[in-house]
């Protein structure tokens, strides 16, 4: 498996890419429907987490549609008694394929950043860490 994807501020390599990606323009309309009644809480809030989160900000029309499918399947797994491991891993595949992972979005090569100007865990450590450096080299 290979190793997780820095983000390009933490990188210290910076190889020229390797392959050009193709832009196109984007509609940038979404019409999000309400959550299925029969949906247990759980996945109301996997379908509410989609809508709210950054990743959304990239998300066609399309990728909505294949959130609404992957929740429908997801409560399809709730109903036959949470058995089927193969159907949750194929529905919990189409969620991190959607951006539903910080390590999806990552390969994906989108970094979603805090506008609060909060730092992460991580960051904050590296921070510490950098900081305790350049004091003993100092």
């Amino acid at each position: 498996m290979p190793a997780q994807r820095k983000r390009d501020s933490q990188r210290t390599r910076r190889n020229k890419e390797e392959v050009e990606t193709k832009r196109g323009q984007a509609l940038g309309i979404q019409e999000w429907p309400e959550p299925s009644v029969g949906w247990v809480p759980a996945v109301k809030r996997m379908y509410r987490s989609f809508e709210q989160s950054g990743i959304a900000a990239f998300f066609e029309q399309t990728d909505v549609e294949l959130v609404w499918i992957a929740c429908e399947g997801l409560q399809a797994w709730y109903d036959k008694g949470c058995s089927s491991a193969n159907q949750f891993e194929f529905v919990m595949g189409q969620l991190k394929s959607l951006g539903g992972s910080e390590a999806e979005r990552r390969r994906m090569r989108i970094e979603l950043e805090n506008l609060s100007g909060a730092q992460t865990q991580e960051e904050t450590e590296l921070a510490y860490i950098d900081n305790y450096r350049a004091r003993k080299t100092s």
